[in-house]
Formats: structure tokens, sequence, C-alpha cells
């Protein structure tokens, strides 16, 4: 599991009892091999500071929760990649969070695609997911295996209802 158990129980409990949307941010516009350009920096404090772009996030602008992949950098100078959730309900003046305009797509406009912008998104480190750094490979293949079982159901789906409509 990318969070740790409290953790789902304060971030997906909410999403799961009210019937509102999560996104993931994973992707960006330039990758760079290896690493995330989207950055997080502890502060002193323990709060993060997240700066970065992110592209493809499907119903990114209809959620009320997105996991936001990015290179943390650590008040002790190490860096990792780490995901942190970022509530949009939760911007205060220190937080800039901006979604693109959606795009275009053939025929799944059911699941809107945005890009995002993030500059200096404060989040306590309490959101800073999969607290045991080690698991976090494991917790991300997981996480994306489970993804692509829901992208194929909506595939034969999609192919159902074309050859019903055909």
């Amino acid at each position: 599991m990318l969070g740790t158990d409290e953790q789902a129980t304060s971030f997906v409990r909410p999403l799961v009892e009210s019937g509102a949307k999560g996104a993931i941010a994973w992707s960006e516009p330039k990758p760079r091999p290896g690493t995330f350009a989207t950055r997080a920096e502890q502060s002193s404090d323990s709060t993060w500071r997240i700066t970065g772009s992110k592209c493809g996030i499907v119903c990114g602008d209809q959620a009320e929760a997105l996991i936001v992949f990015a290179r943390a950098r650590f008040f002790t100078g190490v860096e990792r990649p780490a995901a942190f959730v970022v509530r949009p309900s939760d911007a205060r003046g220190s937080m800039q969070l901006r979604f693109g305009p959606r795009r275009r797509s053939l025929g799944l406009d059911a699941a809107p695609v945005v890009d995002l912008v993030l500059e200096d998104v404060v989040v306590p480190d309490t959101h800073r997911l999969a607290r045991d750094d080690a698991s976090f490979p494991t917790a991300v293949v997981e996480m994306f295996l489970r993804i692509g079982i829901v992208g194929a159901a909506r595939s034969v789906g999609l192919a159902t209802a074309a050859f019903d409509y055909a």
C-alpha cells in the first residue's frame, strides 16, 4: 500500500463515503529519466513545498485529492522519489495550484484529462505517502497494476458499446 492505515482513513475513506474523485499526477511534460522534474522540498518545520508541472491527469480538475509524485529533497539533503496527497480544497494564500484546459479526446469525455501546475504548494509531512521508503517502489508497481486492470475494463466496455452500437 502506498500510504499508512492512518492515511487511508484520513484520505481515502472521505472520498469513498462522499463519492468524490481522486486523481494521480505522475506524468510530466518533459520527463527526466530515472527521476521527476517536479520537486518537493522539506522545510525545517517538516512541511513540504511542491513545485512543478504534471500532465495527462485523468479527472484531475474534478478530484478532491491528488496523489502527486515528485523528487523529494529532505532537509538533511537526501533526495528520493515520493508521493504526496494534495487537496485542491485546502488552497491557502501560500498554495498555487492551477489546472489547464481539458484536452479533447476520442469519446472519453466522461474521464477528462488535464494538466497541472504547482507553485510552492505547501503540504504537511503527514501528506507524504509510503513512510517506509524501502517499500515505495513495490507500492508504486502495485498501484499501476491496479490502474491497468481498470484501464483494461474500460477498454472492454468501450469495445462492447461500439460493437452494440454498430
